[in-house]
């Protein structure tokens, strides 16, 4: 499910977790220090980057993903592709299957998901 937060981000559910990217008035990107409210003073609201946090239901899991805080800011678009595909492989959703697909219209290159999950598995064995 998607949802939009406010005028100035979004929600994304991936199975039982939902992925939040913010980027407007007092969240942690270039936006920070817009007026609050101004984001609907527009059509469309940009930001070079965003602020970003994973939840599963009340509770904050973005350390999980190896962060040191429960909001990541200044946050890439790069960054978001990566949480993303880091929570679809932590709720064992097959989405090698998907790229697999994409390829097949020549919409983008196959990515590496199995150099992913090792980066993945080798950040939980750091912190045992």
């Amino acid at each position: 499910m998607f949802k939009i937060t406010q005028g100035k981000g979004f929600q994304i559910e991936i199975g039982n977790k939902t992925v939040s990217v913010q980027f407007g008035p007092v969240n942690y990107c270039e936006r920070h220090a817009a007026k609050y409210g101004s984001q609907y003073d527009t059509e469309s609201w940009a930001s070079k980057n965003a602020e970003i946090a994973v939840f599963q239901e009340d509770e904050w899991i973005t350390k999980d993903f190896g962060f040191n805080d429960d909001v990541v800011g200044c946050a890439s678009p790069l960054d978001v592709i990566q949480l993303l595909v880091a929570v679809a492989i932590s709720e064992g959703l097959d989405i090698r299957t998907t790229f697999e697909n994409l390829n097949d219209y020549g919409t983008k290159d196959q990515i590496d998901l199995e150099s992913i999950r090792q980066e993945l598995t080798y950040k939980e064995d750091e912190e045992l």
